[in-house]
Order: structure tokens, then sequence, then C-alpha cells
């Protein structure tokens, strides 16, 4: 047994300086979710369900620039099958 206790202040001490490390993650104040997601792919996908949602086939967008084809778009992956339901089914708010 006295063999795991310098384990035991080992493993305390790792722990309290990774929770302390990653407080604000554990707590909830910040999110790893960031850069392009919430800049460029979200909308992406707001835009694909609002357009489903209203009937429409998005295939290009005057939004972004000058124009943007948004069927050829691969990081959204919005005419996959999967992804064209919840586009359909799923709220974004």
């Amino acid at each position: 047994m006295r063999l795991l206790r310098p384990h035991a202040y080992f493993i305390f001490f790792y722990g309290l300086i990774f929770i302390l490390f990653l407080w604000p993650l554990i707590s909830l104040q910040k999110t790893f979710i960031g850069g392009d997601y919430w800049v460029q792919f979200y909308p992406w996908s707001r835009f694909f369900a609002d357009s489903l949602k209203a009937g429409n086939w998005p295939y290009w967008t005057d939004r972004i620039g000058l124009g943007f084809p948004l069927i050829a778009e691969g990081q959204v992956a919005g005419y996959y099958p999967p992804n064209i339901l919840s586009f359909i089914g799923l709220p974004f708010h």
C-alpha cells in the first residue's frame, strides 16, 4: 500500500493542474468549436436549412461576395441525404 501513495500524490497534482488549465471548458465558459465553424460552415448550413424549409434547392447564393455556388460546396455536404433530412427536420437558431 505504501507504494501507491507517491502515485496518488502524482495523480492528484496533475489532475489539479489539468482541472485548473481546462476550467473555462469544464465550466462551459468557452468551447472547442470556433473559427471556421461559426464564421463559415454554420451560416452555410443555416442557409441550406432555410432554403429547404422554404421549398427551394439552394444551388447558388448571392449573399457571399459576388455569388457563390453552394451546389459545389463539399464542406457542408448539403446534398448528402442524411443532411437534407436533418436540415429539414432540425431547428437552426
